[in-house]
């Protein structure tokens, strides 16, 4: 089955209040998609610690797993969110910034991980341009000792 528009145009899915609604679905497959990323759609914008990030990012178990309802053949890969054990004894550790709650659902906020990896990626071309730095100036002062 398929769902299309008359006109050609965007498909919309909003409530009776004409606000959007959520989709839920399994798999999607598309040619690209595009997050609202725009200045003028956002407000109380504050920066974020590349080195906080990096250490959210190294706390974050990823695993691989295959779901219940799965045919067994495809493999995940990724962070699970540990909704089964009470706090202090969670089997997986992530970060909540990387979990998103929609309705009664919940699961990871492809978005803030997208953009935390970023961050910490940052973090670590920032420590290797220092490191990188640090090194050259070692090997000068053991060409200059020779």
């Amino acid at each position: 089955g398929y769902i299309s528009s008359v006109s050609g145009t965007d498909i919309y899915f909003h409530n009776e209040a004409g606000a959007t609604i959520d989709l839920h679905a399994g798999d999607i497959i598309s040619h690209g998609n595009k997050l609202n990323s725009t200045l003028s759609s956002k407000r109380n914008i504050v920066a974020i610690s590349q080195t906080a990030a990096l250490a959210k990012i190294n706390a974050t178990d990823i695993q691989q797993w295959q779901y219940k309802d799965d045919n067994n053949s495809k493999v995940h890969i990724g962070p699970i969110i540990d909704d089964v054990n009470k706090i202090g004894n969670k089997q997986y550790t992530i970060p909540n910034d990387l979990i998103a709650n929609v309705g009664d659902e919940t699961g990871l906020d492809e978005s803030n991980a997208l953009s935390m990896a970023i961050a910490a990626i940052q973090e670590l071309s920032k420590r290797n341009d220092e490191l990188s730095q640090r090194v050259t100036e070692l090997e000068r002062k053991v060409q200059n000792v020779k």
